[in-house]
C-alpha cells in the first residue's frame, strides 16, 4: 500500500510540501526565510537558503579559553551574528480562534460532513441534522480551544526570561538573554531562571538541574572543558563539560576566589537542545501506523461501494431526478457516517483533557489514537522500574598477594584500607549547602564512607573521613577523568596530605576495569564470581588501584595522560549495590499484560 501511495504521489506530483513564506533582509541586504522556528540564510554561491553556523572550533582544544576570547566578542560582530543565526528565541505563532476554525473546519472530511447534513434538511431530517451539527461544531470547537491551550503551554516553556552577563569588546556587560549569539562568552550564576544556551564550561564548576530535559532526578555536576587534541563530543565525552539549555544553575564555582564562572556559547535559539525538543513537539514527523494504512485502503473501498449504491438507486427511482440523486446520496451517508470523524475528535479531545489534568500536554491530538494500539511498552529500568538510587550492600575484596576473592563485607569499618581510600576518592561527587551532588551510585557510595566533602577549595577536592588512621588519612582530589559511557569507568588521581603519596583510583564496569588492571592480580575465578553477583540482582563495579613512585610530586603531573595513569595498576575488588523495585512496579506490569502489552525492559549489562 505504501508503494502505491508513494508511486501515485510522484505521478500527481504531491509528493513535496509547498509552503510560502516571507523573504526578509538583513541589513546588508542579505535574503533570509523562518521556518519552523529555525532562520534560513540564502548562500550566494548555490542559491539556496540554509542555517547559518558559526566555526566556533570543532577539537576540545578550540574551546579553551584562550587569547581568542581574551576580549571577548567586537559588539559589531555580536550584531551581525544575531541577523544570521536569528535572535534567542524559539518563537512561533499561536494559532488564534478564527484561524484555528479555518483549519479544522476546512479538512476534507468536515466538508463531507456538511454536504451530507445539507441533503439531510433537504429530506426534513431537521432533528437528526441539528444534532448531528451541534456534536460536529462542538467537537470541531473543543478540538480547537486543546489545542491552543496546549501551543500557549509550549511557548510558555520555550520562552526564556531574564538578562545575562556576556564579555564583549574586553569588558563585562549585562544583555538580553535574546541577544546572546554563538561564540559569546558568558558567566553562569545560579540562579531560578532557566539557561538560555547550550554552551561549553571553561573557567570554574557548575552544579545544574537538568531533570526537566534529561530526566535525572538528581543535580550533576559540570567541569571545565581541557585542553585535549579530540573532536568535541557532547553527547559523550564531553557530556560533562556542557550546560544545555533549560537547565537550572544550582550552583557556580569558580577555581580561585573571586573570578568568574565562565562558558562559550555552542548554540542559542532553535539550535539548542530545548529548542530541538520544542520542534520536536510542534513539528512531529509523520509516522506509518497500522490502523492509518488500514483506512486508506478501507476509505475508498467504502467510498466506490457508496458510489455504486448511489446508481442503483438512481436507477431502481427509474430516473435521474434531483430526488434520485439526493436518495442515492443519503445511501452514502449511510455506509460512511457523518458523525465518524465527530465521534473520534470527541474521544481525542476527552483523552486530551485527562492527560493535561496529569500535566502532559498534547499538541497533535490525533496521536492519542495511536497509544489505544500499543502492543509493547519499553521500560528503562533504574528509576523506573526500579527505585530511583540504588542501595549500597557491600564489597568482595581481593587478596592481591594470592590474586584470590576475600569475603564479602558489609560494615565500611571492617572493609580493607585500600578499598576504604577508594571508596572516599573515586567519585565525582560535589556538594550544594549540605547536599551531595552526583550520580546515585557515587552518593551511596561515599554515604557508606561519613566521610566529609569540602569542596571549598576550588579546583581541588578535600575528603576528610570520619574517623582518622594510620592508613586512612584526608585526601586530595587532584585530577579527575570523568565516566563516560564509551569508556565504561572514571579515574581519579589523589594525594594522602600526611604522606604525600599519590595515588590513581579506578572505578566502573568489572568489564571494563578487568581489561585494564595487571591481570596478575586479577583471580582465576574474577569473572565468574562478578557475574554470580549480577545473577542475583546486585549492581556491580570493580576498583582498581596505582600507587605512583614515591617522591612524584603534584606539579609534575600537568602532562600525564590518562593512559599514563592508568596504566599498571592492580586490582582492589568488587563494590556491590541492590536496585530495589518500586513497590507499585509489579501491580504495573501485570496491568499492561492483562491489556495485552508485551513488556519489555531496557537496560545495561
Amino acid at each position: 500500500m505504501q508503494r502505491f501511495e508513494k508511486t501515485l504521489q510522484r505521478m500527481t506530483k504531491t509528493d513535496r510540501a509547498i509552503k510560502l513564506t516571507r523573504v526578509k533582509y538583513t541589513t546588508n541586504g542579505r535574503k533570509y526565510i523562518e521556518f519552523e522556528c529555525v532562520r534560513y540564510v540564502m548562500d550566494s554561491a548555490t542559491g539556496s537558503f540554509e542555517p547559518y553556523s558559526f566555526n566556533i572550533g570543532p577539537k576540545c582544544s578550540d574551546l579553551v579559553f584562550g587569547k581568542e576570547q581574551a576580549n571577548g566578542l567586537p559588539s559589531t560582530e555580536a550584531e551581525r551574528r544575531v541577523e544570521l543565526c536569528g535572535p534567542n528565541e524559539i518563537v512561533f505563532k499561536i494559532d488564534t480562534f478564527a484561524r484555528g476554525l479555518i483549519k479544522e473546519f476546512t479538512g476534507i472530511f468536515y466538508i463531507y460532513q456538511l454536504m451530507m447534513l445539507l441533503i439531510w434538511y433537504y429530506y426534513a431530517y431537521y432533528y437528526m441534522g441539528i444534532v448531528l451539527t451541534i456534536v460536529i461544531i462542538a467537537s470541531g470547537i473543543v478540538k480547537i480551544i486543546v489545542s491552543t491551550k496546549s501551543q500557549q503551554r509550549v511557548l510558555e516553556m520555550a520562552t526564556f526570561h531574564g538578562r545575562a552577563k556576556v564579555f564583549r569588546d574586553g569588558i563585562w556587560t549585562r544583555v538580553d538573554c535574546s541577544n546572546l549569539v554563538p561564540g559569546d562568552v558568558i558567566e553562569i550564576e545560579a540562579s531560578h531562571n532557566e539557561l538560555s544556551v547550550d554552551c561549553v564550561l571553561v573557567k570554574g564548576q557548575v552544579v545544574a538541574d537538568e531533570s526537566s530535559l534529561t530526566g535525572e532526578a538528581l543535580p550533576v555536576a559540570k567541569f571545565p572543558i581541557k585542553n585535549i587534541d579530540r573532536v568535541y563530543n557532547r553527547e559523550e565525552s564531553e557530556k560533562t563539560n556542557t550546560l544545555i539549555a533549560g537547565c537550572h544553575i544550582l550552583e557556580a564555582r569558580p577555581d580561585v576566589e573571586g573570578e568568574s564562572v565562565m562558558a562559550i556559547i555552542l548554540a542559542t535559539g532553535a539550535s539548542t537542545s530545548k529548542g530541538s525538543l520544542v520542534k520536536d513537539i510542534l513539528y512531529p514527523m509523520p509516522i506509518s501506523f497500522i490502523f492509518l494504512e488500514h483506512l486508506k485502503i478501507v476509505i475508498p473501498m467504502l467510498a466506490i461501494w457508496g458510489v455504486v449504491m448511489l446508481f442503483l438507486s438512481m436507477a431502481m427511482l427509474g430516473s435521474a431526478t434531483a430526488d434520485a440523486w439526493f436518495y442515492g446520496m443519503i445511501t452514502i451517508s449511510q455506509i460512511l457516517s457523518p458523525l465518524l470523524p465527530a465521534v473520534l475528535v470527541i474521544g481525542q479531545s476527552i483523552a486530551a483533557d485527562r492527560l493535561r489534568a496529569q500535566g502532559i500536554m498534547c499538541v497533535d491530538l490525533a496521536r492519542i489514537t495511536l497509544a489505544g494500539k500499543v502492543k509493547v511498552f519499553c521500560f528503562d529500568k533504574t528509576g523506573t522500574l526500579t527505585k530511583e538510587g540504588l542501595d549500597f550492600l557491600g564489597t568482595h575484596a581481593i587478596d592481591k598477594d594470592k590474586a584470590e576473592f576475600k569475603v564479602v563485607k558489609t560494615e565500611f569499618e571492617s572493609f580493607d584500607d585500600e578499598m576504604k581510600q577508594a571508596m572516599l576518592c573515586c567519585h565525582s561527587l560535589s556538594m550544594v549547602g549540605s547536599q551531595h551532588v552526583g550520580n546515585f551510585v557515587d552518593i551511596e557510595m561515599f554515604k557508606a564512607t561519613a566521610a566529609v566533602l569540602d569542596t571549598r577549595s576550588g579546583s581541588t577536592t578535600m575528603i576528610i573521613p570520619n574517623r582518622i588512621s594510620d592508613n586512612i588519612n584526608t585526601m586530595h582530589i587532584l585530577k579527575r577523568f570523568e565516566f563516560v559511557h564509551s569508556h565504561a569507568y572514571m579515574s581519579v588521581v589523589a594525594m594522602n596530605t600526611v604522606t604525600n603519596r599519590i595515588t590513581v583510583y579506578i572505578k566502573g564496569s568489572f568489564e571494563k576495569v578487568q581489561e585494564l588492571v595487571n591481570p596478575f592480580t586479577l583471580p582465576a575465578n574474577f569473572e565468574a564470581v562478578s557475574k554470580s553477583h549480577s545473577s542475583t540482582g546486585c549492581y556491580v563495579l570493580a576498583i582498581a588501584r596505582r600507587e605512583l613512585p614515591e617522591g612524584t610530586l603534584a606539579a609534575d603531573l600537568h602532562t600525564w595522560t590518562r593512559e599514563q595513569f592508568e596504566y599498571g595498576a592492580d586490582m582492589v575488588g568488587l563494590l556491590l549495590f541492590r536496585n530495589q523495585l518500586k513497590p507499585d512496579t509489579v501491580t504495573a506490569l501485570e496491568e499492561l499484560r492483562g491489556g495485552g502489552c508485551r513488556v519489555v525492559m531496557i537496560t545495561v549489562a
